[in-house]
């Protein structure tokens, strides 16, 4: 904690932040935001793609924080202190913009990476395989060529780099191999190699955001369960207007076959009421004046009069969301042994694969079986399973336990399984 500072001027900031492709990626935006003056604390995650910081809100609003994360590289939502939906809804955005991406270059790297991969076998001209390797390096390959190199340039590389790396040298010395040598015999040797580190590459990024953008719907699909629109009694007048709108003490109208909207106490009418997603209970339960109704409940056959006391955040559909947002971007014990291997394993390859390069080209004085040999070091090393496996995994248990009907609190190892009708109290149920 900051000396001198209160605890009440403290506050808790959590939001999506998009374009990260790798753990070194979070690792940079970590860093940028806590030499912000006013964070005591900051912890990205890059399996869930959200940071959540503790910060003075006067020393460090919200404009200064947003502007540190777009210093380094990567987007975030407009209004950080937006509400829930907002921010689900830019986090859900960008997925799908990086899921067509991911797909497209996949595509583009597999049709034209093919031909090239198999230029021996086919005979192919080496000039026509170079020519197909362009796409693939410099139209799929791009937006790693420019992360990789920026994190390089910023002094701080990451995954990114090492593919940059391993796919630019390989492709340079084939196209040197096919431009320079002027003769039919030389077949561009390293040009598959190219062509094949960036297919890989990109094949796995594909699937691994196809799984991301799945298990991250499970809070998409949890405030989907409150209509966007509901009906209130104002001066004995019946409005429709947005959920958003809504306070607490208003009266709102809910008929029958709609799904509850708010938490609150019913003042008139009398149903049966589905409350299975909180419960697991598939039987109907009978509702009447003076008994509590929750947000995301199906009514039943009668018409209600709500007066709320709950409302988007503050109901426990809202807070159920939060919760599993949160526990998505939570870190188990071994994320933090991923993150300090990751932090030096970048800059521990790129020692390797120089002095690879080195021992080679003193021993023999090839300059073609030096670079090959470096392009191996950086090809194995990338993409760091660890870095990526250990968030992502957690993010689709989470995602998939919140499908199920269990919200985990928290992926560290302590009491951190609720049911959903425990999940709004503060007594964890086993």
């Amino acid at each position: 904690m900051l000396f001198g500072m209160a605890p009440a001027t403290l506050e808790r900031l959590r939001f999506p932040v998009a374009g990260m492709t790798c753990q070194a990626c979070a690792s940079g935006v970590e860093k940028a935001l806590r030499e912000l003056p006013g964070v005591v604390e900051a912890h990205v995650n890059f399996g869930s793609r959200s940071a959540e910081v503790l910060r003075d809100r006067e020393r460090a609003p919200a404009r200064a924080i947003a502007g540190a994360v777009a210093a380094a590289g990567y987007s975030v939502p407009e209004d950080l202190e937006g509400p829930l939906d907002q921010q689900v809804a830019f986090g859900d955005a960008a997925e799908r913009a990086a899921l067509w991406r991911a797909r497209r270059d996949a595509w583009i790297a597999l049709c034209f990476g093919t031909p090239v991969v198999l230029a021996g076998p086919l005979s192919l001209d080496p000039q026509l395989a170079l020519l197909l390797s362009i796409p693939v390096q410099f139209v799929a390959g791009a937006a790693i060529l420019s992360s990789g190199l920026r994190a390089a340039l910023r002094l701080a590389p990451d995954m990114n780099t090492l593919v940059t790396l391993g796919s630019l040298a390989a492709w340079v010395s084939g196209a040197v191999e096919v431009l320079w040598a002027g003769a039919p015999h030389h077949s561009g040797g390293h040009l598959h190699a190219s062509a094949l580190i960036l297919a890989f590459v990109l094949l796995g990024r594909w699937l691994e955001v196809g799984v991301r953008h799945r298990a991250g719907d499970a809070v998409k699909r949890l405030l989907e369960l409150a209509p966007p629109t509901v009906r209130v009694l104002r001066r004995g007048v019946e409005t429709e207007v947005p959920l958003a709108e809504v306070k607490r003490g208003n009266l709102v109208l809910i008929r029958p076959g709609e799904r509850v909207a708010v938490d609150g106490t019913i003042v008139e009418g009398q149903s049966w009421l589905d409350e299975s997603t909180w419960t697991g209970e598939s039987a109907p339960v009978a509702r009447r004046a003076g008994e509590s109704v929750r947000a995301g409940s199906l009514n039943g056959d009668g018409a209600l009069s709500v007066m709320a006391t709950g409302v988007g955040a503050e109901s426990s559909l809202g807070r159920v969301a939060a919760a599993v947002r949160a526990a998505q971007g939570s870190r188990a014990p071994v994320q933090d042994l991923a993150d300090r291997v990751s932090a030096v394993f970048v800059p521990l390859v790129l020692g390797l694969a120089l002095l690879t390069f080195g021992v080679w080209f003193l021993l023999d004085g090839d300059l073609p079986r030096a670079v090959s040999h470096a392009v191996a070091v950086l090809v194995v090393a990338c993409p760091c399973a660890l870095g990526l496996a250990t968030p992502a995994a957690i993010v689709a248990a989470v995602g998939r336990g919140a499908r199920e009907g269990v919200l985990v609190r928290d992926a560290g190892p302590c009491n951190g399984w609720w049911t959903w009708a425990s999940s709004c109290s503060t007594r964890p149920a086993r």
